[in-house]
C-alpha cells in the first residue's frame, strides 16, 4: 500500500476534535452549522482513490499491530503513519478488529485511542482511535468521545463506542439532540437496542418532536418500549405520544410491520377517548381511521371483528364536538405547519365520517372505489390515490412495498378504452428495477372493464383478472376526477403553473427545461418549481447538467389567478437561474456551468 508525502508530527493544522469543539461552543444545543463542513482535512480526502476495502483494512491492522509490537514508538508516529496511508475514510469507518486484538492490554488501547480522538488532524487516525476505544473506554471518557460524534463521518463509530460504556444512554441522548438526521438515526437505534427503561419516556417524546427519524425507526422504538402493552392502560401524555408512533407504524410495509400492531391500535382506540384533546391526537385518529379502511392496517391479521370494532371506536371519537375548540385554536396559530394541519384535519375528519364502504356484489363483476388520501402534514408523506376492490385495499395487499400514484397522474390513466393500455398503479422511492412496481393492463370489452396481465418487474403478482361493469366503473372515475376537495390552494396553483410553464415554454428562453411543479403535503404554504439546465440528461449524456429548484411562497388570501399571473410574469422577466438552488447533478458540473455548489 502506497503512502502520500509525509507531513510532520508537528502539523500546525487544527485537530478534528478542536475543530468540532470550537463549532459546538458557538451553539451548544444545536447541530453543527453545515454539519461541521469544511473539515480541516478535506483537501487530503477529496481525490483519494477508491481502493479495495479488505486491502485497506489489512494495512490499517498491520500498522496498528506494528505500533503496539514495538512498545517504544510514540503515539504521534502512529498518527502520522495512519494519516499518510492512502486509505479511504469510509473504509476505516467499517474496520472490525479480529478475534486476537492487536494491543497488549485494554488500558494501552484506551490511552492510545483517547490520544488519537483528541489530537488527530486527519479522520483516518481518529477513526482508528475510536475503534481502539470500542469496549475499552470508560464512563469518564464519554465527554470527549460524544463531541467527535457531531461530525457525521464519525457518528456510527462514536455510537458503537458509547453503546459499550456503562451509563451511556445520557450521552446517546445528548448526541441525538445535537445531530443531523443521519446521526440522530444511528444514536436513536442504539438507544432502542439498549432497552433501558429510563429512556422510554424520552423515546416516546422524541417520536412526537422529531418525526422524520422517528418514522424511520418507528418499529425499533415500538419494540423497545413495548408499545402494545404500554397502550393498554396508558394515560396522557403517553396516549398522544404513542399515537404519533402508531401513525408512523401504520405506513410500514406489511413484511416489516411491528408484529403487535393490531393490539396496539386497538388499545389506543380504547384509551384515546379519555385523553386530552390535541391536534396530534386528532391527527392520529384520522390517520388510523383511513389506514383501517384503505391502507395497510386493513391487511393485517386482526382477531375476528376486532378491526370493525376498532374502526367504530375511532368514528365515535371523531364525531365528538370536543375537537372544535382544538381546530379553532390551531387555525389561528402563528406556525404555518399548525395552520395547515388544522385545514387538513377538518377535511380528513369530514372524509372519515362521511365515507361509506363499497361492498362486494353478486355476480362476476367487482366493485371499484377510488379515494385520494392526503397525509398529516407533519408526517412528511405524499398524497396517494387509494384503490379499493370489493372494499379491500388493492395496492396494499398486492404490492406491500408500493406507494400508490398521485391523483394528478394516476386518475387520468384509469379510464377504460377499447384499446388496451398498461397502467402503473404504484411504485417505490427507489428504482423499480431494485424494488419493483405494480402494473396492470386496462381494457374496455363491451360493457365490461377488464384489469388483466398484472406485472411487477421484480416478482410475480398474485392477483386474478378483475372485471367491472363499465358504466358504474366510468362513474367512479369521473367522480374522482371532479372531486378536488382534497386539494389545498398551493396544490391547485402548482398544477396550473406546471401546465402554463409547459404550454408557454416559460423556461426555454433561459436555456432550461421544465421538470415539474409540486406542492408537498408537509409544506402547504409553498410550491417547488423544478427545472433542468441546460437540459434534462439522457441515459448516455456526457454533457454537464444540473437540476435546480425555486421555492415559491403561496400567499394566504391572495386570489389564485392573481398569484398565477404574478409568478408567470416573474418567470418571463427574470432569469430563474439567478435565484434557484442546485438540488442535483455533479459538483464539477456546477462549477463548469457557473453555479455555486450547495452546502452539505
Amino acid at each position: 500500500m502506497s503512502a502520500i508525502g509525509g507531513r510532520s508530527a508537528l502539523d500546525p493544522r487544527m485537530s478534528l476534535f478542536d475543530h468540532v469543539s470550537r463549532l459546538h461552543a458557538r451553539a451548544p444545543d444545536l447541530p453543527l452549522p453545515g454539519g461541521g463542513h469544511p473539515y480541516p482535512d478535506d483537501a487530503d480526502h477529496w481525490d483519494r482513490p477508491y481502493g479495495d476495502e479488505e486491502a485497506d483494512h489489512a494495512v490499517l491492522l498491520t500498522t496498528v499491530r506494528e505500533f503496539f509490537a514495538d512498545g517504544t514508538r510514540p503515539v504521534e508516529r502512529l498518527h502520522d503513519d495512519l494519516r499518510d496511508l492512502l486509505v479511504r475514510a469510509e473504509h476505516a469507518a467499517n474496520l472490525a478488529w479480529p478475534a486476537d486484538p492487536p494491543w497488549p492490554t485494554p488500558d494501552r488501547a484506551r490511552t492510545t485511542g483517547l490520544w488519537l480522538v483528541r489530537n488527530s488532524t486527519d479522520r483516518v487516525p481518529a477513526l482508528v482511535g475510536l475503534f481502539l476505544l470500542t469496549g475499552t473506554a470508560r464512563p469518564e471518557d464519554m465527554s470527549s468521545i460524544k463531541v467527535l460524534g457531531l461530525l457525521s463521518c464519525f457518528t456510527p463509530a462514536v455510537v458503537q463506542v458509547l453503546r459499550a460504556i456503562p451509563g451511556s444512554p445520557d450521552a446517546l441522548i445528548w448526541l441525538v439532540e445535537r445531530s443531523r438526521i443521519g446521526g440522530r438515526s444511528e444514536a436513536l437505534r442504539a438507544l432502542c437496542r439498549l432497552r433501558d427503561p429510563s429512556t422510554f419516556p424520552w423515546l416516546l417524546r422524541r417520536a412526537v418532536d422529531d418525526r422524520v427519524p422517528a418514522r424511520m425507526l418507528a418499529k425499533e422504538i415500538a419494540d423497545a418500549v413495548d408499545l402494545a402493552e404500554l397502550l393498554q392502560e396508558a394515560d396522557d401524555p403517553v396516549i398522544t405520544q404513542g399515537g404519533v408512533l402508531l401513525a408512523a407504524l401504520a405506513d410500514d410495509p406489511l413484511e416489516d410491520q411491528y408484529p403487535e400492531l393490531p393490539r396496539a391500535v386497538a388499545g389506543f382506540s380504547r384509551r384515546a377517548s379519555g385523553a386530552t384533546r390535541s391536534l396530534d391526537l386528532l391527527a392520529t385518529a384520522i390517520t388510523l381511521t383511513e389506514e383501517l379502511r384503505t391502507g395497510r392496517l386493513a391487511c393485517l391479521d386482526w382477531p375476528e371483528r376486532e378491526r370493525a370494532t376498532t374502526l367504530a371506536r375511532f368514528l365515535d371519537l371523531l364525531s365528538s364536538p370536543s375537537w372544535d375548540p382544538v381546530l379553532a385554536e390551531a387555525s389561528h396559530s402563528p406556525q404555518p405547519l399548525t395552520r395547515g394541519r388544522a385545514d387538513w384535519a377538518r377535511w380528513g375528519r369530514e372524509r372519515a365520517l362521511t365515507s361509506t364502504p363499497v361492498r362486494p356484489q353478486a355476480g362476476v363483476h367487482s366493485r371499484l372505489a377510488v379515494g385520494v388520501v392526503v397525509p398529516d402534514p407533519a408526517s412528511y408523506r405524499e398524497v396517494q390515490t387509494r384503490l379499493l376492490v370489493d372494499d379491500r385495499p388493492l395496492i396494499a395487499e398486492a404490492f406491500p412495498l408500493g406507494v400508490p400514484g398521485t391523483p394528478e397522474t394516476l386518475l387520468r390513466e384509469l379510464p377504460a378504452r377499447s384499446q388496451a393500455r398498461e397502467v402503473r398503479l404504484a411504485g417505490v422511492a427507489c428504482d423499480e428495477g431494485c424494488c419493483g412496481a405494480l402494473y396492470v393492463t386496462i381494457v374496455l370489452d363491451g360493457d365490461t372493464v377488464i384489469w388483466r396481465d398484472w406485472r411487477n418487474p421484480r416478482e410475480k403478482v398474485g392477483l386474478p383478472e378483475l372485471r367491472f361493469a363499465a358504466r358504474p366503473y366510468a362513474m367512479v372515475i369521473e367522480e374522482a376526477l371532479r372531486d378536488d376537495r382534497w386539494e389545498w390552494p398551493a396544490r391547485t396553483l402548482a398544477g396550473r403553473l406546471n401546465r402554463l410553464i409547459r404550454d408557454e415554454n416559460l423556461l426555454g428562453p433561459w436555456n432550461c427545461e421544465p421538470g415539474g411543479v409540486c406542492a408537498r403535503a408537509h409544506a402547504r404554504d409553498r410550491m417547488e418549481v423544478i427545472f433542468w439546465h441546460p437540459r434534462e440528461p439522457g441515459d448516455e449524456d456526457d454533457e454537464p447538467w444540473l437540476q435546480l429548484e425555486w421555492i415559491v411562497p403561496v400567499r394566504d388570501g391572495e386570489d389564485p389567478e392573481a398569484q398565477l399571473v404574478r409568478i408567470a410574469s416573474h418567470l418571463r422577466g427574470v432569469d430563474p437561474r439567478d435565484y434557484a438552488t442546485v438540488i442535483a447533478g455533479a459538483e464539477a458540473d456546477a462549477y463548469r456551468l457557473g453555479f455555486p455548489w450547495p452546502d452539505p
